[in-house]
C-alpha cells in the first residue's frame, strides 16, 4: 500500500512540475495586448451579426475537435450543429441591435484567452415582432489560430426574450 501512495505521489508531483515547465508567463504589456485584439474581434463579430452577416460571424469561429456551444437553452452543439442554429437565428430577422453592459478578457497564455461579453439584445423579426433579451451573457474561448483569433468554443445565458418595456407598457393600457 505505501508502495502504491509513493507511486502515485511521484505521478502528481511529476504531472504538477510538467505543467509549470509547459506555463508561460504573459507580460502586462502582452496582456493589454491580447485583451484588445480580442475586443476588437468580438466587436467585429458582433457588428457582423446586426448586419446579420453569418459569413462574417463564422470566419471569427474555427471548425476544430473540441468546439463545443452550450446555447441559451442548455443544448449543446459542435461547430456544425452552432453554425446551423446561429443561421437559423437569423433567418426571421428584419433587424438586431446588441448594447454591452460589460466585458472582460482574462488572458490564460499567449494563445488562449477567455471573453466575457453581458449586455442585453433587441430585435425586430421580418413580421414586425420585436423582443428584447436582457441580459444575455456569453462566454466564448479564444485561440490564436494561424496569428488570428478565433473562438473555440462558447456558452450563453439569458432570460426568455419579452418585448421591449415601452411596448409591453402599451399594450397594458389597451
Amino acid at each position: 500500500m505505501k508502495r502504491i501512495l509513493a507511486l502515485c505521489l511521484v505521478a502528481v508531483l511529476s504531472g504538477l512540475f510538467a505543467i509549470r515547465a509547459l506555463a508561460v508567463d504573459v507580460t502586462a504589456a502582452q496582456q493589454t495586448a491580447i485583451r484588445q485584439e480580442v475586443i476588437a474581434m468580438i466587436h467585429g463579430m458582433l457588428a457582423a451579426e446586426e448586419r446579420l452577416d453569418a459569413d462574417a460571424v463564422w470566419a471569427v469561429h474555427a471548425d476544430v475537435p473540441g468546439y463545443w456551444w452550450a446555447d441559451t437553452d442548455g443544448k449543446l452543439y459542435d461547430f456544425a450543429g452552432t453554425k446551423k442554429s446561429w443561421a437559423d437565428y437569423y433567418v426571421p430577422l428584419a433587424k438586431l441591435k446588441f448594447t454591452t453592459k460589460q466585458e472582460e478578457v482574462l488572458v490564460l497564455g499567449p494563445d488562449l484567452a477567455f471573453y466575457l461579453w453581458h449586455g442585453a439584445a433587441d430585435s425586430t423579426g421580418k413580421d414586425g415582432t420585436v423582443s428584447r433579451v436582457d441580459p444575455w451573457t456569453a462566454r466564448y474561448l479564444f485561440r490564436r489560430i494561424g496569428g488570428a483569433w478565433k473562438i473555440v468554443g462558447g456558452q450563453e445565458s439569458s432570460l426568455p426574450s419579452q418585448p421591449p418595456p415601452t411596448l409591453a407598457k402599451s399594450e397594458t393600457k389597451g
